[in-house]
């Protein structure tokens, strides 16, 4: 009784820790993909806004 409460025991803790570290890949992954999306974003604003002006200048 006592080994098979410790073999799941360790178990569980080896679960908890895949589920820790998939969660911090993930939010590490999140944040880069945040952070990516942001600069592109501002990348593409930058060049439409360039392009609008370009195209609603008069000369």
């Amino acid at each position: 009784m006592p080994a098979r409460n410790d073999r799941s025991q360790s178990l569980n803790n080896t679960a908890q820790d895949s589920l820790r570290t998939v969660a911090r890949r993930f939010s590490i992954f999140n944040v880069h993909s945040r952070v990516k999306g942001s600069l592109t974003g501002v990348a593409t604003d930058r060049v439409k806004g360039s392009h609008s002006g370009v195209l609603t200048s008069p000369s």
